[in-house]
């Protein structure tokens, strides 16, 4: 428990110097690996398949990200 509490502070801290030093935009994409991680690990882990209640939602994350990174790079385009 205490290296796990140790790991997640320091993962905080990382995260908030990413989020200053670089734009949102260019960091939202990793939070997609946050899901599939926790897909991963309970599969792995814990042998849970959680079709019908993960992927609808998963695919409306992942459909609304595409969608603001087309829409971010059409205005770049502009």
């Amino acid at each position: 428990i205490i290296s796990m509490s140790i790991c997640g502070g320091f993962g905080v801290v990382f995260l908030m110097y990413a989020f200053r030093n670089a734009p949102s935009a260019l960091l939202a994409p990793f939070s997609y690996f946050g899901i599939l991680t926790s897909f991963l690990i309970g599969w792995l882990v814990f042998n849970e398949f959680p079709i019908d209640t993960i992927f609808p939602g998963v695919i409306f994350i992942v459909l609304s990200g595409l969608v603001i990174i087309w829409r971010e790079n059409r205005k770049t385009a502009d």
